[in-house]
């Protein structure tokens, strides 16, 4: 029997959609005890958990360009000022409330599915006992801002072995790095026979099939949706909106005034079966989510990565384009020419599925599984936790902890400046 504390921040679905993948695989054991706290939600408020989680959303569809340069420069932080980053001021007041919630469940595993929480463990354990096995996941093709402030948890999962050197850049060790990929729900474990998924969504089997996914923070599903009915060939156009209303209305406006377009398009809110949309298309086009790409990848499906994408989905889409695995639609090549190109040489598509065998790791959330659970469980030793826990005061230790560490480095710098000047008289 293993306990199990999963944590994860809202800001997009990402996050939270590999914490319910590995919960749900951790529950297939029914000795397995499995919580999740969602950081923000369950230990903060209200106020802030919608600044963070709409926060983003917001950002990505209104303020890219800002938010791109903002994202680009925490990303190239220095890793060494890590006890004065600016994650530092965003986990204060959740801090002591996670440690409480830590131990009153003892947990043997906790798992990571953002930054920030491995931030407040990685603070917690300079000062107080968690036995726990600390595993954080990787949620997209680069380290994303604050990693660096994470070094104190026991394992870090990369979505490819492409990111070590980035990851030991931060302050990691090679020891620590655990590449099994992203793990995402196991539905997209399985491709479906195309043409009996066509016919049981009730589509054309004989049309080239382009999926659209661009809804959640981004929509403007209509802007893509313009660009593929120039297409000179007959198209069928799956338009998947997710949440966003907004985009889904807009969508439907857009079809009522192209109706004599000799395309097919088609027009879906929120669906629960992605896995057959993917299987029957022949191609994804939108927008490049670390948890998108991985399902597309699992089916076989081949990406086509265009339109403004916000700094981490820039860099997933050049992971993909370096390995051939998908198409990255160059700045002044539109997505209109990309696509006849694609559907007149057939091997265009017929290399990406080549590679994407290659690259993908279907097999992650069943290898993250099998780790977890060879794992020794915790040793918690009563006598050693804190029977009350002041916030104020672990506040105040931390605080103090990470001022004394940042004393030492610039204690260290001095002599080293010292060191050298000397050495050059």
């Amino acid at each position: 029997m293993k306990k199990i504390l999963i944590l994860t921040v809202s800001a997009g679905e990402g996050h939270n959609s590999v914490a319910k993948a590995i919960s749900n695989k951790l529950k297939t054991d029914e000795n397995n005890i499995v919580r999740t706290i969602n950081l923000f939600k369950d230990l903060s408020s209200e106020f802030k958990y919608r600044i963070v989680d709409e926060g983003y959303i917001l950002s990505c569809r209104y303020l890219l360009g800002i938010f791109n340069s903002i994202f680009e420069r925490l990303t190239n932080l220095n890793p060494l000022n890590r006890e004065k980053s600016p994650a530092q001021l965003t986990i204060k007041r959740e801090t002591p409330e996670l440690l409480k919630s830590i131990y009153n469940f003892k947990p043997d595993v906790i798992i990571l599915t953002h930054c920030l929480p491995a931030v407040i463990l990685t603070n917690l354990r300079k000062i107080y006992p968690i036995n726990s096995t600390i595993i954080g996941i990787l949620t997209d093709y680069m380290v994303h801002p604050f990693w660096e402030s994470c070094t104190g948890i026991d394992y870090i999962v990369t979505p490819s072995e492409a990111l070590e050197l980035e990851v030991i850049k931060r302050g990691f060790t090679p020891e620590q790095i655990k590449p099994f990929g992203l793990p995402i729900r196991e539905q997209f474990n399985i491709k479906l026979d195309k043409l009996e998924t066509r016919s049981k969504l009730g589509l054309k089997k004989d049309m080239f099939t382009v999926l659209v996914m661009n809804g959640g923070a981004f929509g403007k599903t209509t802007k893509i949706v313009k660009q593929l009915i120039g297409v000179k060939q007959n198209l069928q156009i799956l338009v998947i909106n997710g949440r966003d209303e907004d985009s889904f209305i807009a969508m439907d406006k857009f079809i009522r005034k192209h109706k004599n377009t000799n395309h097919l398009i088609y027009n879906y809110g929120f669906v629960n079966n992605v896995n057959e949309f993917m299987s029957a298309s022949d191609v994804l086009v939108g927008k490049c989510g670390c948890i998108s790409i991985n399902e597309s990848l699992n089916i076989e499906l081949p990406l086509l990565g265009y339109g403004r994408l916000p700094y981490q989905e820039i860099k997933n889409i050049e992971i993909l384009d370096a390995n051939n695995c998908a198409l990255k639609i160059q700045k002044g090549f539109n997505l209109k020419k990309a696509l006849e190109l694609v559907i007149k040489y057939p091997d265009i598509i017929n290399n990406l599925r080549d590679n994407i065998l290659k690259f993908r790791k279907v097999n992650a959330l069943s290898d993250l599984f099998n780790f977890i659970m060879q794992l020794d469980n915790a040793k918690w030793e009563e006598d050693k936790i804190p029977t009350v826990i002041d916030n104020n005061e672990v506040i105040r230790l931390i605080r103090e902890e990470n001022l004394k560490n940042i004393k030492k480095k610039n204690k260290r710098k001095h002599h080293l400046k010292k060191v050298i000047k000397n050495d050059n008289n």
